[in-house]
């Protein structure tokens, strides 16, 4: 500031004068720079605020699980809140506006994916049951409460404008949000938030899937035919797999029986994702149809759905030989008395109608596997036998051993050990008593996978020394082999090492030996198979029908070597008390539709007989697997 001697002349006057508008200027310069960080201020605040759906009257989904609540309230009040929120949407639809209903598959799926229980999911869907929709919240909700972005991949034109106009309707409800956290108006192609999150919609092609990654990644109508697209969406999902906090979902309809939406369906576990499926039953309005009729044997009317209504039909059962043998209802059968969908049933009977003559209706409705190229043995079939590796327990006793081989040169030779064993299933009734009954435990008998064996390119030696060692572990006494007959050679060398060795002409016993097994997996508690032995179970997944109904050709070497194990254990003879099979022990998959041409070779005795076992030696304590096995007085070798 100036002083008054540097004045010209000294002046006071204008001293006085200078020094006040200095004065003021500050004070204008100073209000001026505090309006400005109260507006910035503001700004931020409105602008952390216009980020949060609560700002908007959205419930906060994002609470933390308190001190007082277990893990189990915790996720059922995120289900509820879940619950009560969405189904406060809609979707406009012709003018109207249609409601959101969830059924409880519905919710369980959202509910997974959205608070992070499950980070991969994998969507069977019926056709027209909400299964994209679903997908539709799910991302809308990650975009305005994670602000996680997503990539769409749809199977169609036709998909990704549904996809669209399904997440535009969403923001439709909140049009104060939308305004606030909407960068611009969405497209089919694009929506974008004022804070960067994204949501992009794609192509199957090659260059859409290699471009850049967001962190959420989601595949409609997965399930196609195509390896080339098969390819792509692997690419993608490997892509979205590199970004932290990422988020997988592959959603369709089952119509091609196999490709990567079957490998990824029928290996969920190894490949970390979890199942998600519900049909059109499930999606269903509740139905009253015929419930006049209903009495208190009947509450439900089930006698009406089952003779009056078509959603309900019998469906036969067939034994190994192709003949019927009994049936079971197929169909909504009464679930839909209880379903909390939003089909009304008028239109699920027109596409039944519209469908009829063809697997249309079983496969894309009522999530069927379709006939052709479907797994020999049902994938949920499979997984029900699997038990731990140290599996059989402490005190069972190992009857019988039989070994199944399937030959190969210069290919695979696969190597299945199988035992029929009686596993204890409790405490004895009186250790002290003088009967051996009442010392002993009450016994399950079963038949156990316990050991597998793959060579490439080894000679017959190589397989004698795994039988050997199996023989010397497990016991030497009722000890058989059943080796593929198409290499004679081989068989003859087994049984000239002393080996009972039988071969098995496929011809005459395929078909015979997949209907045994069939019967082994679909009467629970039979048939165990240790969960260890991943590459038999891969192969045994992978077995397939083909058109005709007839295995494929391909990586079949477990599964054949296992038929030829199973074969010394012919159902009927050994558990046929048990084929009494029920609608709930066959799993979702329906009737055993398997149908062999079967030549007439009826017990397991026709097969040619070789050489007996050697003499019996003692067999010291041996490993199996993880438990260590003896001989008793009496020559059985148990599990200690």
């Amino acid at each position: 500031m100036p002083t008054k001697q540097s004045l010209p002349g000294g002046d006071p006057a204008a001293f006085k004068q200078l020094t006040t508008t200095t004065a003021g200027e500050d004070l204008r310069n100073l209000r001026s720079d505090l309006e400005f960080l109260n507006r910035l201020e503001t700004e931020i605040n409105h602008r952390e605020l216009a980020d949060k759906p609560t700002t908007y009257g959205l419930p906060d989904l994002n609470r933390e699980q308190r001190d007082d609540e277990t893990q189990e309230q915790y996720i059922e009040h995120q289900n509820e809140e879940l619950r009560e929120f969405i189904t406060r949407l809609y979707i406009p639809k012709d003018g109207r506006k249609v409601w959101i209903k969830l059924s409880p598959a519905m919710l369980d799926f959202i509910g997974d994916m959205f608070y992070g229980r499950q980070n991969q999911a994998i969507l069977w869907k019926g056709r027209g049951t909400g299964g994209s929709l679903c997908t539709a919240i799910l991302m809308w909700l990650c975009l305005i409460y994670k602000s996680k972005s997503f990539t769409l991949m749809a199977g169609s034109s036709e998909q990704a404008k549904q996809m669209y106009q399904y997440t535009k309707g969403l923001w439709d409800c909140f049009p104060e949000m939308a305004r606030n956290m909407l960068a611009a108006e969405p497209l089919q192609t694009e929506t974008r938030l004022v804070n960067g999150t994204l949501l992009k919609i794609i192509s199957a092609s090659e260059k859409q899937a290699r471009g850049k990654h967001n962190a959420g990644f989601v595949v409609d109508e997965s399930c196609q035919e195509g390896e080339g697209t098969d390819r792509m969406i692997s690419a993608a999902m490997q892509g979205a797999m590199s970004e932290p906090d990422y988020m997988i979902v592959m959603l369709s309809t089952f119509h091609h029986p196999i490709g990567l939406f079957q490998e990824v369906w029928d290996f969920a576990d190894e490949r970390g994702f979890g199942r998600f499926k519900w049909d059109v039953y499930d999606s269903m309005q509740k139905c009253d149809a015929g419930l006049e009729t209903a009495t208190k044997d009947d509450p439900l009317a089930l006698n009406y759905c089952q003779t009056q209504c078509s959603l309900t039909e019998k469906q036969s059962l067939f034994d190994e030989m192709g003949e019927s043998v009994d049936w079971k209802w197929k169909g909504c059968n009464g679930r839909s008395r209880h379903s909390q969908g939003f089909l009304p049933r008028k239109n699920v009977l027109i596409a039944k109608k519209m469908n009829r003559g063809t697997n249309v209706f079983a496969v894309e409705f009522e999530n069927e596997r379709p006939n052709w190229m479907r797994p020999v043995y049902d994938i949920e079939w499979v997984e029900r036998s699997f038990v731990e590796a140290d599996f059989p327990p402490p005190g069972t006793k190992i009857l019988e051993k039989s070994v199944g081989i399937d030959w190969g040169l210069e290919g695979q030779t696969a190597m299945i050990l199988t035992a029929l064993c009686d596993v204890p299933t409790g405490a004895p009734l009186d250790p002290t008593s003088a009967s051996p009954i009442l010392r002993e435990p009450p016994y399950k008998r079963c038949v156990i996978v316990l050991e597998t064996q793959f060579m490439t390119g080894k000679l017959c030696a190589e397989a004698i020394k795994v039988l050997w060692d199996w023989a010397e572990r497990f016991g030497q006494d009722k000890f058989y082999v059943y080796g593929d007959a198409s290499h004679p050679f081989n068989n003859l060398e087994v049984s000239n090492e002393g080996f009972d060795c039988r071969p098995v002409p496929f011809n005459k016993w395929k078909d015979f030996g997949i209907g045994n097994c069939i019967k082994y997996f679909t009467n629970p508690g039979r048939l165990y198979i240790r969960r260890s032995l991943t590459g038999f179970l891969e192969q045994l997944k992978r077995y397939r029908q083909n058109k005709q109904g007839k295995p494929v050709k391909k990586d079949d070497h477990g599964p054949d070597a296992f038929l030829c194990a199973m074969i010394h254990f012919r159902f009927e003879e050994r558990f046929g008390g048990d084929l009494e099979l029920t609608p709930e022990e066959l799993g979702e998959s329906g009737a055993i539709n398997y149908n062999p041409n079967f030549e007439g070779m009826s017990a397991v005795g026709n097969l040619p007989y070789s050489t007996p076992m050697p003499p019996q030696t003692e067999i010291p304590a041996a490993k199996i697997g993880n438990v260590e096995t003896k001989r008793t007085s009496g020559g059985q070798v148990v599990v200690i």
